[in-house]
């Protein structure tokens, strides 16, 4: 009878020890970087799909001498020579504006543009570790950094969720984030742009301060509101319209305010006491004073902007062409089709619903904010304290989640706000199902779902990695080339604007127009020099353009007031050969005095020492509806005064002609590997 007893003590120790050895391997931050590591590594075997050379014909024509593809971005390139410049010495600041680059044209004496750099500083430090221990081309380094920064959101996507619910939903979002389509196309390897890093930044950023609001120990949330607080600095060296991400702090800790307003019976002492109330606004003064001393305030042109989506503004006479009109990531995107070609299902560049991932991951997007909506329910009906942190991470999540998908109404590269906040509430849902029903011990059916609805994200994004269409190619390279050492340092290369950045880069030369000179009022005017058919008035409109912008247009405005009228008398102005002439006609048919000509035609008929080197595409030639919109608008419609360019229009004629004319002297002819007419450039004389 004593020796059974020992054997049921010893039995019993046995199975003590082997639940205790469960508990640990449960609680084993071990696992925690492993399955970090693993969704790591599964977004890097997606992007090393883009690796593998492509099997259509004439690939060779789309890589350079090492074998590395030319950019599938153009605005790519901008980052690329700012990476450059780091490297070099000749750049220094994390923040730049356009007056500040000699390779870039002004738009006006009054406007400027934000030029934000972290991403290019990254990558030129890491070139510089990796060249201590072996030789790497810069380039190279510039062309695989996509690919790895990027899936560094699968860490803190993973650690935010993970702390909310458990690590199947932790995984669920580090590899739907890392997946997201909205991301993905300007994450793929060839691409190098700052959404690299606008995914992780603002996850940080976002999370961090919502930590702070629910943290308990004091030690941990002064932790959190310094990360936080760097993370915003970070982002402000990241993205010029970081204020949007500002602005959803500040509207988190009104509501908030006026929700405990309601909630506390109106009692002003109890409300300030409260954390979420206190610690929101504490937070919000910090990141206006980081603001102040970084970059002397918030922008609030794009809040404006998200706002005017609620309310649209009329059509005003008064206001230049739409610069989105014709690009497609400005375009107006679609919630979701059933039409036939289409699939809601599937993760891809479509409509809404597939650049969030697909109809499955809106789904649980919306389970997700039924789940938010119930323990926040649940938290003001039983004032349950261990509820609190469910309630203001569900009203951060769902503030976020509304203005992200307000903000989709400005176009599809607004998806982009909508992505994170609709990402982290799918995998809240995902997360809080496997914590009910693993209570009736069916938790790996929660992780076989969760799994099962990454296929399709991961598809989409496979799919990204291999498709992504060239924007640069060897013709392209070697006229860049060419006016590099053909042109004299100070030489003004005029093009349209999506090649601005790339000349910047590859030629080392001014470049007219580029992606920052996207406004409207310098569109027209660029446009209008394109589509005219009088060489004159296109050159006069060049130079004025390479030398002062569109300040002319404001000086004008001064005298006659209506954009219609400006343009009318700038017509005629841009037909005179002299600036005496041009004096005469604003005097003799327009009444001005000569000191108000004289106001105008110094910026018509500048006199210049450098050269204008124009280069036109043959892809410029796909680009003529919306040349014609912007260099033919009509200001009292709002629409092209004329409905298709005329075949008469300089860069259409000048694109088929080998031979010097009036105003313009031909400097070289390229061909593709077709040997079809891929590049025409001419200097103006």
């Amino acid at each position: 009878m004593k020796k059974k007893k020992e054997v049921t003590k010893k039995q019993s120790n046995k199975d003590t020890k082997v639940k205790f050895d469960l508990e640990k391997f449960k609680n084993n931050k071990l696992i925690d970087v492993l399955l970090v590591v693993l969704a790591i590594g599964l977004l890097l075997f997606i992007h090393h799909y883009a690796l593998e050379e492509k099997d259509y014909e004439n690939y060779v024509y789309y890589i350079n001498e090492e074998g590395l593809p030319h950019m599938f971005d153009m605005d790519s390139y901008y980052y690329a020579r700012k990476t450059r410049e780091f490297v070099n010495g000749t750049e220094t600041k994390l923040i730049t504006t356009r007056s500040q680059d000699d390779l870039q044209t002004n738009l006006s004496d009054i406007d400027d543009s934000r030029y934000t750099l972290l991403l290019s500083k990254i990558v030129s430090i890491i070139y510089k570790i990796i060249n201590v221990f072996k030789h790497v081309s810069l380039y190279k380094v510039i062309i695989y950094s996509s690919g790895i920064l990027s899936t560094l959101v699968a860490i803190p996507t993973y650690i935010f969720i993970k702390r909310r619910t458990n690590r199947v939903g932790g995984f669920f979002s580090a590899v739907l984030a890392g997946t997201a389509v909205a991301y993905f196309s300007h994450w793929a390897y060839g691409c190098f742009d700052t959404d690299v890093l606008l995914y992780t930044i603002p996850v940080i950023y976002i999370c961090s301060f919502m930590e702070t609001l629910i943290e308990k120990e004091n030690k941990k949330r002064i932790m959190w509101m310094i990360i936080s607080s760097v993370a915003f600095i970070l982002l402000m060296c990241t993205w010029d319209v970081f204020g949007v991400y500002y602005f959803l702090t500040l509207g988190s800790a009104i509501l908030l305010f006026i929700i405990s307003l309601f909630k506390e019976k109106f009692k002003f002492k109890n409300i300030i006491k409260l954390p979420e109330v206190k610690y929101s606004f504490l937070c919000v003064i910090i990141y206006t004073i980081l603001s102040l001393i970084v970059t002397k305030g918030i922008d609030i042109s794009i809040l404006r902007d998200i706002l005017s989506v609620v309310k649209p503004k009329g059509f005003s006479n008064m206001n230049y062409p739409n610069p989105g009109k014709y690009t497609s990531e400005l375009m107006k995107i679609d919630f979701i089709s059933f039409k036939v070609g289409s699939n809601p299902f599937e993760a891809s560049s479509g409509y809404l619903v597939n650049r969030l991932g697909g109809l499955f991951i809106v789904i649980v997007f919306f389970a997700g904010l039924l789940t938010l909506g119930y323990k926040t329910y649940k938290y003001f009906k039983t004032k349950d304290e261990n509820l609190r942190s469910e309630y203001v991470i569900a009203i951060i999540l769902i503030i976020w989640a509304i203005g992200g998908l307000l903000s989709t109404r400005m176009g599809i590269r607004f998806v982009k706000m909508a992505v994170i906040p609709v990402n982290f509430i799918a995998a809240y849902a995902i997360g809080s199902f496997y914590n009910l029903i693993n209570v009736k011990h069916l938790g790996l059916s929660a992780i076989f779902l969760s799994l099962a609805l990454l296929i399709t994200p991961c598809l989409g994004a496979q799919d990204i990695a291999n498709t992504m269409p060239h924007s640069a190619n060897d013709a392209l390279e070697e006229t860049a080339n060419y006016i590099k050492q053909n042109t004299k340092e100070d030489a003004v290369i005029v093009s349209w604007w999506d090649y601005g950045y790339f000349f910047e880069y590859q030629s080392e030369r001014r470049a007219l127009a580029d992606g920052g000179t996207y406004n409207g009022r310098f569109i027209y005017y660029l446009a209008k020099s394109l589509t005219t058919d009088n060489e004159l008035v296109s050159t006069n409109i060049m130079k004025m353009l390479a030398e002062s912008g569109t300040t002319v247009s404001y000086v004008a405005e001064e005298y006659f007031k209506t954009p219609t009228k400006v343009n009318e008398v700038l017509d005629k102005v841009f037909n005179t050969k002299t600036k005496e002439e041009a004096n005469k006609l604003l005097m003799n048919e327009y009444n001005l005095t000569e000191e108000q000509a004289n106001n105008i035609t110094k910026y018509t008929h500048p006199e210049i020492d450098y050269e204008i080197i124009l280069v036109i595409t043959n892809s410029m030639l796909r680009m003529k509806t919306a040349i014609n919109y912007y260099g033919n608008y009509n200001f009292e419609t709002g629409e092209a005064s004329v409905p298709q360019l005329d075949v008469n229009a300089d860069y259409l004629v000048l694109y088929d002609k080998d031979e010097d004319t009036k105003y313009f002297e031909h400097m070289l002819r390229n061909t593709d590997v077709t040997d079809r007419l891929s590049t025409n450039v001419f200097r103006i004389k």
